[in-house]
């Protein structure tokens, strides 16, 4: 039988998921912009 709580469920995991990958990449790319940054400003 279909759930609509079970749906919301699996759609708040999706979207959790989402964001901690979306955090990681952004941070990576933080990291890496100011590695760039130091070794011009150097």
């Amino acid at each position: 039988m279909y759930m609509p709580f079970m749906l919301a469920r699996k759609l708040w995991a999706v979207l959790l998921i989402w964001f901690y990958v979306y955090e990681i990449f952004v941070r990576s790319l933080i990291y890496i912009y100011d590695l760039r940054w130091v070794g011009i400003s150097n």
